[in-house]
């Protein structure tokens, strides 16, 4: 409910929000407001973010660039990335007649012989009855169907990652990086039907890494469509795959003690999230093994870099 309206005279574009919280603590710490705006900034490099912090200092994080993403394209759901529950509700809400015209027109990748095959695994099935007398139970077990039959991928065409040179941009603008490296991978489904990208960078000298008491330690960004997760670390599939590599493999020699900023940003019309929180993400073995191989792929560069620093040194 909107309860205080004004109008503004002067020059303004975008949001301001103004809030205020009870019983809580403010702090800069790696899980702190402060420390989500920040990141917020590195995966949109489009978007400036002025902050006052409740003792009225002043934070800026500076738009460093001007290219806006793109509005993803409207896909149709793919046989293999939906739920039961969404399948019948997408039947309730459907004019077709039959239900095999409905998946023919609501899904991607659907045809008639794809339809004729499903009645093949689904003889129990009647696909001519109207998709609006489909029960619950019979739309769990047509989705136990499409598990047996064998689909195209999906159209990657709804996704927008941030983008090679935009994630470049921002942490050039952030971390003054010694070295950096990006990657932006061709686009991967998991669970048969889901399509996503993953986007790797390594962040290494600089400002790169996380200050602390002890001196300078390894940092782990997270982001999944562009949004920050701070939280639940330890059971989130990209930290998983991150802790996963052998960098010694890579003239890193003590990850945790090294000043180095890993990046990854997991891109998907639907996120397995492990909890309603949203702050960590499944550690399926195709989301994991990619963003694996995404961040060995930015590592092998920063490898190349640090045997020429060797090499120069003995010279």
């Amino acid at each position: 409910t909107v309860t205080d309206v004004s109008e503004y005279e002067g020059e303004f574009r975008g949001t301001e929000i103004t809030a205020e919280f009870a019983d809580v603590k403010y702090d800069k710490s790696e899980y702190g407001p402060l420390e989500y705006l920040k990141r917020t900034a590195l995966a949109n490099p489009h978007v400036e973010i002025l902050f006052t912090d409740p003792d009225g200092k002043k934070i800026r994080f500076p738009r460093v660039s001007e290219q806006l993403p793109e509005r993803p394209a409207e896909v149709m759901p793919h046989p293999l990335g939906v739920e039961p529950h969404n399948l019948y509700e997408m039947m309730r809400a459907s004019s077709a007649r039959k239900v095999s015209s409905f998946l023919i027109t609501e899904f991607a990748r659907v045809t008639p012989s794809k339809v004729e095959e499903l009645k093949a695994v689904a003889p129990w099935f009647n696909f001519d009855q109207s998709p609006k007398d489909v029960t619950w139970a019979d739309a769990r077990k047509l989705c136990n169907a499409f598990l047996r039959v064998k689909w195209v991928a999906p159209s990657a065409e709804g996704l927008r990652p941030v983008g090679r040179e935009q994630i470049e941009i921002a942490l050039r603008s952030l971390l003054q990086p010694e070295f950096l490296s990006v990657r932006s991978r061709s686009a991967k489904v998991y669970r048969g039907g889901v399509p996503f990208i993953v986007e790797a960078a390594i962040a290494y000298g600089g400002r790169a890494g996380r200050r602390t008491e002890n001196g300078v330690s390894s940092e782990i960004m997270r982001f999944a469509n562009r949004s920050p997760l701070l939280f639940d670390a330890g059971g989130c599939g990209i930290t998983k795959a991150i802790k996963s590599v052998d960098w010694k493999r890579y003239e890193i020699k003590d990850f945790d003690a090294t000043p180095i900023t890993v990046y990854v940003n997991f891109v998907s019309a639907f996120v397995p999230y492990t909890g309603a929180g949203k702050q960590s993400i499944s550690t399926e073995d195709e989301i994991v093994d990619e963003i694996k191989f995404a961040v060995m792929d930015v590592a092998r560069d920063l490898q190349k870099y640090l045997a020429g620093k060797v090499r120069e040194e003995h010279k």
